[in-house]
């Protein structure tokens, strides 16, 4: 039961990168189009993910689910060394709700709070994604410092490194990435797709030129996972996987069916987070002091690991089918 506990760990990891992804992605785009091309891109925006941008959630909520309730351990140390960034994340995530909401249902709907609300929108949407990149980063990149008696080494500088802050950079490329591929079959005209395309191919190049940045300021800094797992096969063959799965979603971006190239690109995200997985295995939690957590050592009692497991099991079959019911109810015609 174990195992599958992690299984749907890792799967809500996945798909809250994915969709909850392409909710920030969407924001941090706005940052990115000239001024001429903003209001088109808030429309489609809105009337994308509008329906559904609250459900994108219950994966982020279903994983902290899990590390609550069946590795107490990896929770604590997560929030306990970097509740600065989390509480970061949360507000960013709570004022991008608020300006999300705000701007389209705004009773005054006057051009200075239009203004104000677009901004928060897309600056917490860059924040909130930049910080989620940071924790990830910490966590698997042998950042956290758990005996340093120094409220700084604990607190601030388990979190503000160049790895970190290099995986939140990432982690902003990737959003984009992904919200540029969604909306491109959300589009109405082939002059829109065209623009979205472009967008997206763009980010697409990023994502694999910043991660081999990443990975340089990794080796310099001297993060121990790459320099003593880099060349392991399994990830190694992972990292090629998602190298193919980019050069499939070049060709698919031009295809008229819309999944093919959400699907291609959804790809290339999951081997990234495979070969993450990989780098770091059998630890999860890392620290500075080579003291690590991972879902063996850390697993609650064998009972509380076995309830959770039916749990699991029994709730998605409820919430899968309703989750692809919802998203299919509001998808335009392509």
């Amino acid at each position: 039961m174990l195992s599958i506990v992690i299984l749907f760990f890792w799967v809500s990891v996945l798909l809250y990168i994915l969709l909850g992804g392409a909710d920030f992605g969407a924001g941090i785009l706005e940052i990115f189009v000239g001024d001429k091309n903003k209001t088109k891109v808030r429309t489609i925006t809105y009337n994308t993910i509008g329906p559904v941008w609250e459900a994108n959630h219950m994966w982020l909520i279903i994983s902290v689910v899990i590390l609550f309730v069946a590795f107490p351990s990896i929770y604590t140390s997560i929030t306990t060394y970097l509740h600065i960034p989390i509480m970061i994340l949360l507000l960013g995530n709570l004022a991008r709700g608020m300006a999300f909401i705000f701007r389209h249902y705004d009773a005054y709907q006057d051009e200075k709070s239009q203004r104000f609300y677009n901004f928060i929108f897309m600056i917490s949407s860059l924040v909130t994604s930049f910080f989620m990149g940071v924790i990830a980063g910490s966590i698997v990149g042998h950042q956290m410092q758990a005996t340093s008696n120094s409220f700084l080494d604990t607190y601030i500088f388990s979190w503000l490194t160049p790895f970190s802050i290099a995986t939140g950079i990432l982690c902003v490329i990737v959003f984009a990435f992904l919200a540029s591929t969604f909306l491109i079959g959300e589009s109405t005209t082939e002059e829109d797709k065209a623009y979205f395309r472009k967008k997206s191919f763009i980010f697409s190049i990023s994502v694999f030129v910043w991660g081999g940045i990443a990975l340089l300021i990794a080796k310099v800094t001297g993060v121990p996972f790459i320099q003593e797992k880099i060349f392991i096969s399994w990830s190694t063959l992972s990292f090629i996987c998602s190298s193919i799965s980019l050069l499939v979603y070049w060709k698919f971006i031009y295809s008229s069916k819309k999944w093919r190239a959400r699907i291609a690109a959804s790809s290339v995200i999951m081997w990234m987070l495979v070969t993450t997985a990989l780098f770091v295995h059998p630890e999860v939690v890392t620290f500075k002091d080579q003291i690590g957590l991972n879902f063996i050592n850390s697993a609650a009692h064998p009972l509380t690991i076995y309830y959770l497991g039916w749990a699991l099991v029994l709730g998605s079959i409820f919430i899968i089918p309703g989750v692809v019911h919802l998203i299919a109810s509001f998808q335009t015609k392509s």
